[in-house]
C-alpha cells in the first residue's frame, strides 16, 4: 500500500528539518567538508527520494577528520552551532534554539579490527549511554533494557552530565589514531554500535542525491551502508507497528 506523506501529521516538522539540511549542505560544500546522509535519512532517500513518512529526525555522517573541520567553521557561525551538551550525539542546531528540530551528526571513526578489543569498546559506550540517557524511547523496549536502563540511570546520577559526555568522547575516539582497515560509528545508538564498515568498501567518494526539492551528499557507496545497517531488504517498509516517531519527546514542534 502507498504511504501518504502526510498520514503522520509531520508535514511542518520535514519542513523545518529540509530547511537545516539546506543550510548544513550550504555551509558544507562552502568550506569543502565531506559528509553523507545517514540512518533513517539515507534511506529516506533512496526508497522516497525524501523524508521516511513517520521519520522525525535527520541524520548525516562525516568521517571524523570531517567532524574536526566542520566544528571549527562552526565556532564562527552566528546562526547554527553544533550542541554537544545534551547527548552522545552532537547535533546542529539553530542559536537561541535549545528545542526544536535538528541534525544528528555522526562520525566514522577507526574500529579495533581485534573483535574482542571491539566488544570490549561497545559495551562500554552501551553502558555508558545508559548513564547518559534522559529520553523515553517512542519505541517498544524488551524488559530486559528496561531493567538494564533503570540501573544504568541510578549510576549516571552519581555523575554529572558533562563528566560522562567527555568520558563518552574519549571512549569513542581511542582507536582514532590508530592504523585500522575499519570504521565505527562510536557515537551511533545502542542498537547500532555493533557495526564496522570496511573502509575499502566505503571508500572516499561522494556523490549528490534527491531528497524532496534538494541535492544533498552520500557516499558513492549508500548501498552497501543500508544493507549493513537494515539488511539486503531495505527497499521494503517496516510492519505499521514499527512506524513510529523517535525523537517526539525532544523537540517542540
Amino acid at each position: 500500500m502507498e504511504m501518504k506523506k502526510n498520514e503522520y501529521g509531520l508535514q511542518s516538522v520535514h519542513e523545518d528539518l529540509l530547511e537545516l539540511l539546506k543550510c548544513f549542505d550550504s555551509i558544507c560544500r562552502k568550506n569543502k567538508i565531506d559528509y553523507s546522509l545517514y540512518a533513517g535519512t539515507l534511506l529516506g532517500a533512496v526508497r522516497e527520494k525524501g523524508f521516511i513518512p513517520w521519520d522525525d529526525d535527520a541524520d548525516v555522517i562525516m568521517v571524523y577528520r570531517e567532524y574536526v573541520k566542520l566544528a571549527r567553521v562552526m565556532k564562527n557561525n552566528d546562526k547554527y552551532y553544533i550542541d554537544t551538551t545534551d547527548a552522545w550525539v552532537p547535533r546542529f542546531r539553530r542559536r537561541n534554539e535549545k528545542n526544536g528540530a535538528f541534525i544528528d551528526l555522526f562520525w566514522l571513526s577507526n574500529a579495533p579490527e581485534n573483535t574482542v578489543s571491539f566488544q570490549i569498546k561497545i559495551s562500554e559506550l552501551k553502558i555508558l549511554q545508559g548513564m547518559l540517557k534522559k529520553y523515553k524511547s517512542e519505541k517498544e523496549i524488551s524488559k530486559l533494557y528496561q531493567v538494564m536502563l533503570w540501573g544504568t540511570r541510578i549510576i549516571g546520577s552519581l555523575f554529572s552530565r558533562s563528566s560522562l559526555l567527555k568520558k563518552y568522547r574519549t571512549i569513542s575516539l581511542r582507536n582514532e589514531r590508530q592504523q585500522s582497515s575499519m570504521y565505527s560509528i562510536p557515537n551511533a545508538a545502542f542498537s547500532y554500535l555493533k557495526y564496522r564498515f570496511d573502509k575499502k568498501t566505503i571508500g572516499n567518494k561522494y556523490t549528490d542525491i534527491i531528497f524532496e526539492d534538494q541535492l544533498l551528499r552520500t557516499f558513492t557507496s549508500w548501498d552497501y551502508i543500508l544493507k549493513t545497517v537494515y539488511g539486503t531488504d531495505y527497499m521494503t517498509p517496516p510492519s505499521q507497528k514499527y512506524r513510529v516517531r523517535s525523537h517526539a519527546n525532544q523537540m517542540n514542534s
